[in-house]
């Protein structure tokens, strides 16, 4: 019984913390796509030509890069479905964030990248 308790417990509080209130439950963040410019003029014109890299990565760890380099970095999500919340900077209607996100990448990749 006292075991029982236990696990009730621990499960209960699993499940009540603010990670899993606000859907991040383990970890699990929206994908968005962190897009890196070659200069500042670049990310203020967000033109694909300026893009220097393009990342398909968990909100949490965007927000964390994009700090590095705010002034040229920015967080994009795309599509009807894109996460709109806290912490993404732009949102625009079209392709899927992942697709517009490998898009971006391979604008400025060399054969050298592969």
């Amino acid at each position: 019984m006292r075991t029982l308790l236990m696990v009730s417990l621990a499960v209960g509080s699993a499940f009540s913390g603010p990670a899993f209130a606000a859907g991040k439950a383990y970890g699990h963040d929206p994908k968005v796509c962190l897009v890196t410019f070659v200069s500042e003029e670049a990310a203020a014109s967000q033109a694909d030509a300026g893009v220097a890299k393009a990342q398909y990565l968990p909100l949490s760890i965007a927000m964390r890069l994009e700090m590095r380099s705010d002034s040229i970095s920015d967080i994009y999500t795309y599509g009807d479905s894109g996460y709109t919340g806290a912490g993404v900077d732009y949102h625009y209607a079209g392709d899927t964030t992942e697709a517009t996100c490998e898009y971006l990448a391979g604008i400025n990749a060399s054969e050298d990248d592969d």
